[in-house]
């Protein structure tokens, strides 16, 4: 063990989200060895999943925006180890079609990206169903994959 961080969750029932550096003690003693910088987000997926958009407050949309560019940003970190653009890297969810279903999305992401440790299949799924320009569609088609992926990926 390399020491000991008091992270106050109920921080979680007022704002939803912690952001914040704490500091890290030494086992056994109170001597401060480090810090540490924790992020952490807490989301009741099956309320948020039976609401639509239109009924959520100013205060949600923020909040699930920044959830959702999380989102973004973990499939982009394995995506931009890929040396190609952005418009040729949509090409790994299609197998050679000119679009793929939200379900073959998920998939790719989850196991051939190997992110099943970093996204729950029902992250991705209310993802998908929640983000602006992929809601619209049951296919993903390349010019949304690029909308929504082409600032991430670098």
């Amino acid at each position: 063990m390399i020491g000991i961080a008091r992270i106050p969750l109920e921080a979680l029932a007022q704002s939803a989200t912690i952001h914040e550096k704490f500091s890290v003690f030494a086992p056994g003693t109170n001597k401060t060895i480090g810090e540490i910088n924790v992020k952490v987000s807490a989301i009741d997926i099956d309320r948020i999943h039976s609401e639509s958009v239109v009924d959520k407050t100013v205060h949600d949309l923020q909040y699930n925006k920044e959830w959702e560019d999380d989102v973004i940003m973990r499939v982009a970190r394995k995506l931009s180890t890929l040396p190609c653009d952005t418009d040729l890297l949509f090409g790994i969810f299609t197998h050679g079609q000119k679009n793929c279903t939200k379900e073959d999305f998920a998939y790719c992401c989850l196991n051939k990206l190997n992110l099943r440790k970093e996204i729950a299949p029902r992250e991705m799924d209310l993802f998908l169903q929640g983000n602006q320009v992929l809601r619209e569609s049951a296919l993903i088609e390349r010019d949304d994959f690029v909308a929504v992926f082409q600032n991430a990926i670098v």
